[in-house]
């Protein structure tokens, strides 16, 4: 729902580190390219663990078990002291293509690496190699139609390979 301007309180994740790299590099390039950029790579089930849950629940099988509104708003059964990792067996071909998982949040903004740093790593791209990141991709075909395989992402592929002005 981001991608369509509605607020949420997930965040996306890769299971492909191309994938990652592609919305680092890319991301970097068009809004901070003099700086460096950032992978960060997650351990879901450390993560979970910190909240006292053993495994990935797979929304919306699990709801039962994963309530958003019991356990964000009324703390019941527990209530989360970290981000969750969950699975949706949903999907859709964006979801495909960038082979996405998420993780739910509260309501703190606190750096994920600092607060839980055996789950989550930051991994720091130097901004000398982004030129190189962005030649990798496009060897490895990660591109905007490949990551966003429906007409936004084939606009956005074209618009950046064809030369054409607007």
């Amino acid at each position: 729902m981001q991608h369509y301007g509605v607020p949420t309180r997930l965040l996306d994740w890769s299971e492909t580190f191309g994938v990652a790299l592609f919305f680092a590099a890319t991301y970097n390039q068009s809004h901070h390219p003099t700086q460096d950029a950032a992978i960060y790579l997650l351990d879901p089930l450390a993560l979970n663990r910190i909240s006292g849950i053993a495994e990935i629940y797979h929304v919306p099988r699990d709801e039962a078990k994963f309530n958003y509104r019991q356990l964000y708003w009324e703390h019941t059964p527990f209530a989360a002291s970290a981000p969750i990792a969950i699975e949706p067996i949903f999907s859709n071909d964006r979801m495909l293509a960038q082979r996405g998982m998420f993780t739910v949040h509260h309501d703190r903004i606190d750096p994920l690496e600092s607060d839980f740093p055996n789950a989550i790593k930051k991994v720091t791209i130097p901004n000398a190699l982004i030129a190189a990141c962005l030649e990798f991709l496009d060897l490895s075909n990660l591109n905007m139609f490949s990551v966003f395989p429906d007409l936004a992402g084939l606009s956005g592929y074209l618009a950046s390979t064809s030369g054409l002005q607007r």
